[in-house]
């Protein structure tokens, strides 16, 4: 049968089964008499399902034969391109993974370079600084000495800045401030230690149209105990995205209610 001639029967069997429907809405069931015309009614709806059955059913059944025909071969195709995609992933994947590897490895390289420059510049300062002390023995004669070392070019800034600090320290001695001076030595040795020598890494370069990040696959889930989280305020309720409402329901017409199941009473009606 031809599309349009299936559509034309369609049409006809419409004007059979309309009528059906419009005497099933002016029936009036209210004593016993009309209840043997409902069992009469839902008999003649049956009969017109087998008339429906006998003209749909063959069509449908070739329809779903080409249907699973055509998914399997599109599963076939597919499944080679599927898996030629993953191979192509996972290389870029390792790639990436061996590039982050690497990045890490010059950041932290870099980061060991910098404390090490630091440690330097602040072994160099504190040499000049005590070097700059010991031209004296008085307070006045190693205060003017610093002066001379921040004055001078070839001071460095941070040179400059921790003998400004330590200048401090033996203006507050020589006031007689010795708790004040003692903290202003604390302070300068933690200004010195707070001293930023950024690290340079060579960080390998980006390939554009193609990004990476961390995804997570689920090996397995304790029910029990994702329940009891989610029960708990621990985890989120939409977690859980069904609910066997069939066995639910089954449940219920066993006398067997659970809390948190919402139930409407309805009542199914069978003929024989």
């Amino acid at each position: 049968m031809t599309q349009t001639a299936a559509v034309i029967q369609a049409d006809k069997l419409m004007e059979t089964v309309a009528p059906v429907k419009l005497a099933a809405m002016e029936l009036v069931v209210s004593a016993p008499a009309h209840v043997e015309i409902a069992r009469d009614g839902i008999r003649e709806i049956k009969r017109r399902r087998e008339v429906i059955d006998s003209h749909c059913d063959p069509g449908i059944k070739q329809a779903h034969q080409l249907h699973k025909q055509l998914v399997a071969d599109k599963k076939k195709l597919t499944d080679e391109l599927d898996e030629a995609e993953k191979i192509i992933k996972r290389k870029v994947a390792d790639f990436q993974l061996e590039q982050e590897r690497i990045t890490k490895e010059a950041e932290e390289q870099a980061r060991k370079e910098a404390e090490a420059e630091k440690q330097k510049i602040l072994t160099a300062a504190q040499g000049k600084i005590t070097k700059a002390m010991n031209a004296g023995n008085k307070l006045e004669e190693q205060i003017a000495a610093l002066q001379l070392l921040i004055e001078n070019a070839e001071t460095t800034e941070t040179e400059r800045e921790m003998a400004k600090r330590q200048m401090e320290v033996l203006w507050l001695k020589l006031e007689g401030q010795q708790d004040k001076a003692a903290e202003a030595q604390r302070q300068a040795e933690i200004a010195a230690e707070a001293i930023t020598v950024i690290p340079l890494a060579a960080i390998p370069a980006k390939t554009a149209g193609v990004s990476g990040k961390k995804v997570y696959n689920i090996v397995s889930i304790d029910a029990e105990t994702l329940i009891k989280a989610i029960a708990e305020g621990k985890a989120p309720a939409n977690l859980v995205k069904s609910w066997d409402e069939a066995a639910i329901k089954k449940f219920r017409g066993m006398n067997m209610a659970f809390a948190g199941v919402q139930y409407a009473e309805d009542r199914q009606v069978s003929v024989r």
